[in-house]
């Protein structure tokens, strides 16, 4: 009986523990925005990033922008 108890106990603490490690979430370094109704396609750089437009490796001309 005591067993039983001991191993309840252990799963409920892990299960805690998880749920308090969980709960720790950090922001994110960047937020891009995507607006893509039925025509354009508008992505926006919010925060942190910038973008560049890149088809078969980095033109030397590109140039960073916030909004494609």
């Amino acid at each position: 009986m005591s067993r039983k108890l001991a191993m309840m106990f252990g799963a409920l603490l892990l299960v805690g523990l998880g749920w308090v490690a969980g709960a720790q979430t950090a922001s994110p370094d960047f937020e891009v925005r995507v607006d893509a109704p039925g025509g354009e396609t508008t992505i926006e750089c919010v925060r942190g990033c910038e973008l560049v437009w890149v088809e078969r490796g980095v033109p030397a001309t590109a140039s960073r922008m916030s909004t494609f």
